[in-house]
């Protein structure tokens, strides 16, 4: 510790603070533009000036570090004279249009010249260098950046704070330096097109009008804005966020610094698409068929409710509880997850209960589960981003969860880890790759099975967990043998020599993490390729450590809730089995009736048993089947079949398109409760505005149904609902609203005094001693002559699942809005295709239309086509044939033949 003296105070603080820093502790105020704490300093504005009484010396304080028995003062003659002289430079070219400027009274200008004393307007006596310098309309640049941030050059004070949060916190540089002195300005790489991710950063970071949100452009001043901390309803990161309302709408969305596992940082969409909110689309009363003309007219609710209580009241005592099924929401909350199954369960006496889950990691939650003792993300994403090499395999994470990725990306920047790539296509990270593994689509187990061979061959194993937390080393060890570089080479077309050097970088640093996405879950065998990977984990001795572990990166923002709370067909709450006795009966003293004891049947499956009769009633919340599962047509087939199918969701989706009842039930915002991100981290959201038009809660929906189905749920809050998990799931044994309410807790957490689990396994395995797996890889999908080319399947960063949430803004156009189909240059010149052109594309499933568009991204031979787009929607193209264990239909690849359409 070093201790200084500011303004007669004394202060002791470690040697690597700043004076400002060291000031700020003691509350005494420095005036500051360029300085950010997400930035750090940079020394631009010159406003920070303090004097170094001793030696007579004025420095900036932003960048300039304590020392012992250093005096300082801060509001000497000579640094107020000097601060002014700074600020008169600062303004001599600033407009005075403070009244109309979208920043005006939350302007860091502004405040900081109040505070030095210096007037802001051109035309003021005050400012003695205008005439000299005037301002330089050829800098002035009103731009239109895809229609969502607006710039204006000539309101820019060249303090750097947009370059270098760019730069060196989202990982990007799409911002840097143009000209040099009094020319200085903000400017593209060589003025080229903006190759931006549209995070939104520069603009919440900027303290002037220079950069702006166009969205809410002249929509409110700060202090008319109401804020509520809530969670986002994307990906599966839970970042915290602050909804800035004005008359019952969203306005803004901000992040507060340093705050949640997004560290005040925020994505495209989390900042940027919570339009779909109070879009006009939403449904805002309840839906009935009516049968003679087959559409859908208006409802009362207790008119929709009274007939979905009464067809299945009469379904189930005419079939029996297991005729109804119900599919659960990803993007719903922990309680109303919760009381869904518990209707399903308690009130109509069915276990055919699923969630969307099971197209994206069923094969992790069955896999790790088995094998280690739960089926989740073993670290926190901080931890992981402290990795010293981290593997990243099946998973485009800068695109799905673009906070996660800029982690890891700066990260890899600044040097802290060494990523390993595997991915066939071209993405942001692979520049940044020690090595870029460009995998044959299909043969990552091989590859796998590759890098283990190498670190057992090389004896970088860590026998100390080998020898205390496995059994079965020696036969594995046997296994690999057959699995040598060159082999694997052969396999996998990456080249011997990368597969030993990744297999090396991997076994000889530790922590290192395993990071891998539905590019290895969404694949009929997908349960080998998770065996693999714990193995590799178990093998290197990365689970229980920091920096270490096993990082399934979910898809939606509840996907781990959503099991969590027993919205699976095998397990109750807390993945307590439904056919033990034990663990039913907690649950049916509590619940005060008797459950079903056998296992239902996964979503993936339902559509068989209606065929087939079984399932004469569904009942589905917040998903669109319809999207989501391979051959929709099928899919739509068999939901006409079904003798009642109720659809619960905030829009007329696909699905409910075809529904009996459609019951409109509340976005996000709309509501309070708890969801549970990929790290098993459960935060508390919190209800900004009140529903659109009649649209209810979905907690409330389902307990006014279950009281005319004579199952009596009389919960009046979430808070309730919560009270009731944390009795009958141990692993939330110890959450209440009160400490969840700032940055969650990580279960297992059985209890209040408990401060969750941020890290699995750092005390061994539940499941003792894990057993090595004896893989073998099965044959990838080929092209033949009939369909030649490979087609995987993705997501992009500026779109969100089928693209209905991320389509409706129109401001946020600017991106494709049709189906597309991204084909290699040297693909396109052999079919004559050029960019724009439509396409249609056949499998042996079906057939899509979409565009091309040309990109070096994908290698030839492999088409890439995202999954956004309902239109032309791909799961058309799509193998329906599931995985034997997990029960996942093959989602990530297939083969087609292209049609240039003319």
């Amino acid at each position: 510790m070093v201790q200084l003296t500011i303004d007669g105070q004394k202060i002791s603080v470690s040697e690597t603070t700043t004076i400002l820093e060291a000031a700020r502790q003691l509350e005494i105020p420095i005036p500051t533009l360029c300085f950010h704490p997400k930035t750090g300093p940079f020394g631009a504005c010159r406003l920070c000036l303090v004097e170094l009484v001793e030696a007579g010396k004025i420095v900036t304080s932003c960048n300039t570090r304590v020392m012992k028995g250093l005096v300082v003062a801060t509001d000497t003659p000579e640094v107020i004279k000097a601060r002014k002289v700074n600020m008169e430079l600062i303004l001599a070219r600033h407009p005075a249009d403070c009244l109309t400027c979208d920043q005006g009274g939350d302007c860091t200008l502004q405040k900081a010249s109040f505070q030095i004393g210096v007037a802001i307007g051109g035309g003021q006596p005050e400012n003695r260098l205008v005439d000299l310098f005037g301002l330089h309309p050829q800098d002035i640049a009103l731009d239109d950046t895809r229609a969502i941030i607006e710039r204006d050059l000539n309101k820019c004070i060249r303090c750097t704070r947009c370059v270098n949060i760019c730069r060196h916190v989202w990982g990007v540089g799409a911002i840097g330096l143009a000209r040099r002195g009094f020319h200085l300005k903000m400017s593209t790489f060589f003025g080229r097109e903006l190759e931006c991710e549209f995070c939104g950063q520069c603009v919440d970071i900027c303290p002037v009008g220079a950069l702006i949100h166009r969205m809410s452009k002249y929509q409110a001043r700060s202090w008319q804005l109401e804020e509520v901390d809530t969670i986002c309803s994307y990906c599966s990161c839970g970042c915290s966020l602050t909804l800035r309302i004005k008359n019952n709408e969203i306005v803004k969305v901000a992040a507060q610094h340093h705050v949640g596992v997004n560290d005040g940082n925020l994505c495209y969409k989390g900042r940027y698409g919570q339009g779909f909110v109070t879009d006009p689309s939403r449904l805002t009363q309840p839906l009935i068929r009516n049968k003679s003309q087959n559409k859908l007219r208006p409802a009362s609710w207790d008119e929709a409710l009274d007939l979905v209580a009464a067809k299945l009241g009469e379904i189930k005592a005419k079939y029996g509880g297991m005729s109804i099924a119900g599919i659960g929401s990803v993007r719903c909350t922990n309680e109303e997850n919760y009381l869904f199954q518990k209707l399903l369960r308690a009130a109509l006496g069915t276990n055919h209960i699923d969630n969307s889950s099971r197209l994206e990691h069923a094969p992790s939650m069955a896999v790790l589960g088995d094998a280690l003792g739960w089926g989740a993300m073993t670290n926190p994403m901080a931890d992981i981003a402290r990795s010293k090499v981290i593997l990243i395999i099946g998973a485009n994470l800068t695109e799905t969860h673009p906070v996660f990725g800029a982690q890891i990306r700066r990260a890899a920047r600044e040097g802290k880890t060494k990523l390993i790539l595997v991915e066939p296509r071209k993405t942001r990270l692979s520049r940044l790759a020690e090595h870029w593994l460009k995998v044959r689509p299909g043969q990552d187990v091989a590859l796998l099975l590759g890098l283990m061979q190498v670190i057992v061959e090389e004896g970088l194993e860590d026998r100390q967990t080998i020898e205390h937390h496995t059994s079965g080393y020696q036969e594995f060890k046997q296994h690999l043998k057959k699995y040598t570089p060159a082999y694997v080479s052969q396999l996998t077309d990456i080249p011997a020599e990368q597969i030993i050097e990744a297999g090396r970088l991997f076994g000889a640093h530790k922590p290192a993490a395993i990071v891998y996405g539905m590019g290895l879950t969404q694949h009929v065998g997908a349960q080998e390729a998770i065996e693999a990977v714990a193995d590799l984990a178990l093998l290197t001795g990365n689970l229980g450590k920091d920096g270490g572990g096993i990082a399934p990166l979910r898809g939606q923002c509840n996907n781990q809730g959503t099991c969590d709370m027993g919205v699976l067909p095998d397990v109750l709450p807390g993945y307590q089995k439904v056919d033990s006795p034990e663990g039913r009966r907690t649950f049916e003293d509590i619940w005060e009736t008797e459950l079903p004891d056998q296992p239902g049947l996964p979503m993936t499956k339902f559509w068989e048993a209606i065929r087939a009769g079984q399932i004469r009633a569904l009942y589905i919340m917040g998903e669109n089947p319809v999207l989501a599962c391979p051959s929709p047509d099928k899919v739509k087939e068999n939901l006409k079949k079904l003798d009642f199918l109720v659809v619960q969701d905030i829009f007329l989706s696909e699905t409910a398109e075809l529904a009996d009842v459609v019951l409109p039930g509340a976005s996000f915002a709309e509501k309070d409760g708890t969801f549970t991100n990929m790290e098993r981290r459960v935060q508390k959201i919190h209800q900004g505005i009140d529903p659109v038009g009649q649209s209810l809660p979905d907690w409330e929906i389902l307990i006014k149904l279950s009281q005319r189905l004579g199952y009596n749920m009389d919960y009046i809050s979430p808070f309730q609902v919560m009270e009731e998990i944390r009795e009958v799931a141990p692993i939330y044994g110890g959450m209440n609203y009160n400490r969840l309410e700032r940055e969650g807790l990580c279960w297992p957490c059985p209890d209040l005094e408990h401060p969750g689990t941020p890290r699995l396994y750092q005390d061994g395995l539940p499941v003792g001693k894990a057993r090595f797996r004896l893989i073998e890889p099965r044959a990838a999908i080929a092209p033949t002559p009939e369909y030649p080319y490979l087609f995987l399947t993705g997501k992009l960063l500026l779109h969100y699942h089928a693209g209905r949430l991320t389509k409706f803004p129109e401001k946020l156009v600017g991106v494709s809005q049709a189906g597309i189909a991204e084909f290699n240059p040297q693909d396109a010149a052999k079919l004559n295709i050029k960019d724009g052109d439509k396409v249609r594309l056949r499998s042996p499933y079906g057939g899509v239309t979409l565009s091309a568009q040309l990109s070096e991204q994908s290698p030839p031979g492999i088409i890439f086509i995202p999954v956004h787009f309902a239109e032309a929607p791909v799961n058309m193209l799509l193998n329906p044939h599931l995985d034997e264990g997990s029960s996942i239909p093959e989602l990530k690849m297939g083969i087609v033949n292209v049609e240039k359409i003319t």
